[in-house]
């Protein structure tokens, strides 16, 4: 059985110790109720061994053109972002709740003006000196449970 290493505390202890966040302040509410939504992820193909030889400058600025771009591009089609996971985005479009016609479409559509934009953004990384940007997208429909955060995030759990 190894000892705990005091003089070396894990990160979670390190990043509290810099703010007036205590661990039990982070706090879920689940709302108890399952819908049904196009919940999908897009996240960049080989973001990290790209980004490793860029300065930082550089490697916010080829994250910010494509987080940002995406986002613009899902609110365009009703889609709202739910999570920024480093490289990707978690999001889900409400107007296909309970198989609504529009909000199939409203995500078919938004998921699709995704694939077509990516010459453009890739013509406006390489504008900036930036590499190519590859990325993948994937969609479902399915049950939820929305649940919020004590800072007023929403994030949802699978349902099955």
């Amino acid at each position: 059985m190894s000892e705990l290493n005091i003089s070396n505390p894990p990160l979670s202890v390190k990043l509290l110790e810099h703010s007036s966040m205590s661990i039990s302040d982070y706090m879920v509410a689940f709302s108890g109720q399952t819908n049904s939504y196009c919940v999908g992820v897009i996240d960049m193909v080989d973001s990290t061994k790209i980004t490793v030889s860029l300065s930082v400058g550089k490697m916010s600025r080829y994250y910010q053109i494509f987080l940002n771009t995406m986002a613009n591009t899902l609110n365009k089609f009703g889609g709202r972002v739910i999570k920024n996971v480093g490289d990707s985005l978690l999001f889900f479009f409400p107007a296909s709740s309970k198989g609504r016609k529009y909000g199939f479409m409203s995500c078919l559509e938004g998921c699709l003006e995704m694939v077509e934009i990516h010459d453009h953004l890739c013509a406006c990384a390489k504008n900036e000196g930036l590499p190519c940007i590859n990325y993948r997208i994937s969609c479902d429909y399915g049950a939820v449970v929305l649940m919020q955060s004590k800072d007023s995030s929403l994030d949802m759990m699978v349902h099955h």
